[in-house]
């Protein structure tokens, strides 16, 4: 897409740069949003504040003829330009869908608290519990240490009743 200023005048009065010109095109008729877009390089302001009057074609032509105007300020758009009733409804539209991207915004932001939040108990009660785990353990540790001990008393005690059934069987003779 080309886009030739072929008109260009400064409405100081207005606050604002009126533009016509042509466009040539290879595939179907370019968007207002294309056009305006092109424009603000061109004339080095805000795409929000050029409004795009009439895109014309004829049939069958790959060239169209436009007329735009370009503010540069929003204030003196506001003021100048007529509030039609597409650009009201447009303006509630982007209103709503502003107000339900925050509350969707706001509830993900609620809900990762709350997993945040049972994340850290999980924790505490991971914590909790690995106490336990070592102090279990730490049991079967004590109890081998007495089982050894009474082995070694045991074949210390093996003799002695040795000894003693020999003192009974020399009392016997």
């Amino acid at each position: 897409m080309e886009l030739k200023i072929e008109n260009k005048q400064e409405n100081s009065l207005l606050h604002r740069v009126e533009v016509s010109g042509t466009i040539t095109f290879d595939d179907a008729t370019p968007s207002n949003s294309t056009v305006q877009s092109d424009l603000a390089k061109k004339l080095s302001l805000d795409e929000k504040n050029i409004i795009i009057k009439q895109i014309s074609t004829n049939f069958g032509e790959k060239v169209a003829t436009f007329s735009a105007v370009g503010y540069k300020d929003a204030d003196s758009r506001t003021k100048i330009e007529m509030s039609t009733k597409f650009l009201r409804k447009q303006a509630e539209d982007s209103a709503k869908k502003a107000a339900e991207e925050k509350k969707a915004a706001d509830e993900a932001a609620a809900a990762k608290k709350e997993e945040e939040a049972k994340a850290t108990e999980a924790k505490a009660e991971e914590a909790k519990e690995e106490p336990k785990a070592e102090e279990k353990a730490e049991e079967p540790k004590v109890e081998e240490a007495p089982v050894e001990e009474p082995k070694v008393e045991e074949k210390a005690e093996e003799p002695k009743e040795d000894a003693k059934t020999e003192e009974k069987t020399e009392d016997a003779a």
